[in-house]
């Protein structure tokens, strides 16, 4: 729950959070514990799709936007699947690493600009 609070704090998802505390807290290797993470998120969003469905009802959406999501969403899954499967374990930590630098880099600048 605080993984998905700081994220969403952070406008960022908790994504990164989910990879790094299964990495340190059940010693899982990067490459499993992002297959974890997106399987945390599926439920995640499932949940929240279903409450918003059962509270508010299908909000109005634009066709063509939602195709457009739809296809750029199993392209990018299939290019992260060729890309998982051709790089070992260190180089998912160094992605992982990278992706957290970029993130404290976007904190750091919203910061600033907030302030």
């Amino acid at each position: 729950m605080s993984l998905g609070l700081l994220g969403a704090f952070l406008g960022i998802g908790g994504r990164p959070f989910n990879v790094a505390a299964l990495c340190l807290l059940f010693s899982m290797p990067t490459k499993l514990a992002t297959q974890n993470s997106l399987l945390i998120v599926l439920f995640s969003q499932l949940s929240s799709t279903l409450q918003t469905l059962f509270t508010t009802g299908v909000p109005p959406i634009d066709p063509i936007l939602l195709g457009g999501m739809v296809i750029v969403a199993i392209a990018a899954s299939e290019v992260g699947r060729r890309i998982h499967r051709k790089i070992d374990n260190r180089k998912a930590t160094f992605c992982l690493e990278g992706a957290m630098v970029l993130i404290i880099g976007i904190s750091i600048y919203n910061m600033c600009k907030f302030f």
